[in-house]
């Protein structure tokens, strides 16, 4: 999986980048087949935020899209609640796959109504 780890405001040491990214590359084993991961840290300037750091975290691969934001008052904390949050994202989606039978794109309850699946809906006269 190829991890970008960008920032703004204020640089983040490569120590810190390359826990960043240990951390992410764990999220790999759950799905293989995630492809790309984008890690966006940053942090606010005003001091009545408590939580300053900030985390965004994009997963990319097979035509999923996983999102989490998180806030904390370190780096690694709003990573660490980040990977938290994709974890539970990236679990439920595979469970819901599992669910799915093989060769059906949604399960029964999402499907669409009955008027867009080609059957006869009887319409109202008007009057």
């Amino acid at each position: 999986m190829d991890i970008v780890v960008a920032t703004t405001r204020k640089p983040v040491s490569e120590r810190k980048k390359a826990l960043v990214a240990e951390k992410i590359g764990r999220l790999g084993r759950l799905r293989p087949s995630l492809e790309r991961a984008e890690v966006h840290v940053s942090e606010e300037r005003n001091p009545r935020i408590a939580e300053r750091a900030r985390c965004e975290v994009v997963l990319r691969g097979a035509g999923r899209v996983f999102r989490a934001r998180a806030g904390a008052g370190d780096v690694l904390a709003a990573v660490d609640v980040a990977v938290d949050k994709l974890v539970h994202q990236v679990e439920r989606a595979k469970r819901c796959e599992e669910r799915t039978p093989a060769g059906r794109r949604t399960p029964a309850g999402r499907r669409a109504p009955r008027a867009s699946r080609g059957l006869r809906v009887p319409r109202l006269r008007a009057g």
